[in-house]
């Protein structure tokens, strides 16, 4: 096992090309670790060239990079992104600890920065048992509990799954956990730095808790204040106002959504009077788009018990609604269907469709209906 990722700190290392495949490398050693066991990949440079992708292939490392490589070899790990993945991952373990303590267990993960969660296969996760799984996570960090790695063969370890391998990696936090894993990790859990617990939801197999972890957190506070002050200067008020401001805008919001609902229907009223004073069986209107048509089209059937048909161009294609109250509007798409090339379908009352012919061809076509 390369135990280069023991000190998650190494994050430099002179070496050379071991193979070159499709563009992709693999080299003697590397400080690079990609994404595997739930944790990201990292980030950085190889011969000063950004590094844009790191994959497995067994327990091999390959390596992407913007440009071709060549000998000698220096790698180097961006510290940031090493420090938030170790961070989130070493974090989560803490967590695997907790549970299984409890009875439960962590089925799924998710360690992306601005995505952090985990899901546990507990149904009802309430206030305080976020409460108590902050409680647990400020004093785990505050006790700064020191990692201890240790090897094993893997014949002795009691997981068939991992008894083909020639060592297991044992990750240890002190009483708190102790598992199997190869992923770097904090050396001690005070670099995790912070953890916030936001919120739980229920899922199909249990509970997803959302979270941010290690420099995640700072980040996301810096940029949540920045939102919070935008939005102080935009609706011109302090931060106790907010709610109040926000809550009357969505009231408000959805006032005008009734208003100009109510004001839709009305001008589909006094549309549908106007076509009913009209001898024509075609109407050629403007400003409808195929929702508005159709309504249209349901108030003259089945209100006004008239039969038209209805155009409107929207956005370079035409909206059609046959509308017949003697249950013909099938039959009428059918007899313009493939000349017209119109997709649609409906009731032998109400049919609607579209097609990217020209005015002139539609209304040609239209004059034939029976």
């Amino acid at each position: 096992m390369e135990k280069i990722y023991d000190d998650f700190w190494k994050l430099s290392l002179d070496t050379k090309i071991s193979e070159e495949k499709d563009g992709a490398y693999t080299f003697d050693q590397t400080v690079f670790w990609g994404e595997k066991g739930g944790m990201p990949s990292d980030k950085g440079t190889i011969n000063g060239l950004p590094v844009t992708e790191i994959f497995w292939e067994g327990d091999r490392v390959w390596h992407r990079v913007e440009g071709t490589l060549s000998n000698p070899i220096h790698m180097e790990v961006d510290p940031d992104t090493r420090l938030t993945n170790t961070s989130a991952q070493s974090c989560l373990h803490l967590f695997d600890g907790y549970y299984e303590k409890r009875g439960h267990v962590i089925i799924a993960i998710g360690a992306r920065e601005g995505n952090q969660w985990f899901e546990v296969d507990q149904k009802e996760v309430t206030d305080k048992d976020l409460d108590d799984l902050q409680a647990y996570i400020d004093e785990a960090i505050l006790r700064d509990i020191p990692l201890e790695l240790t090897y094993i063969p893997g014949k002795d370890y009691p997981d068939p799954a991992y008894q083909a391998y020639d060592e297991v990696r044992m990750v240890k936090y002190g009483d708190l956990d102790e598992q199997p894993c190869s992923t770097p990790h904090v050396h001690s859990t005070g670099e995790i730095g912070a953890c916030v617990i936001f919120s739980a939801e229920k899922t199909s197999r249990g509970s997803r808790v959302h979270l941010a972890m290690g420099p995640t957190v700072g980040r996301l506070l810096a940029k949540k204040e920045a939102l919070l002050r935008k939005l102080e200067g935009s609706l011109q008020a302090n931060e106790a106002q907010l709610q109040e401001r926000v809550e009357a805008l969505v009231d408000g919001e959805l006032q005008l959504k009734e208003e100009k609902k109510a004001l839709e229907g009305r001008l589909v009223d006094l549309e549908a009077d106007r076509l009913a004073g009209q001898d024509d069986l075609v109407a050629c209107l403007s400003g409808y788009d195929g929702g508005g048509l159709r309504q249209l089209g349901q108030k003259l059937v089945f209100e006004k018990k008239l039969s038209k048909v209805l155009l409107s161009e929207d956005k370079g294609k035409w909206n059609l609604v046959f509308a017949s109250a003697e249950g013909k509007a099938r039959d009428w798409l059918d007899q313009v269907r493939e000349p017209l090339g119109i997709k649609g379908g409906g009731s032998p009352q109400l049919v609607n469709g579209q097609t990217r012919e020209t005015r002139e061809t539609i209304l040609a076509a239209l004059q034939n209906l029976e």
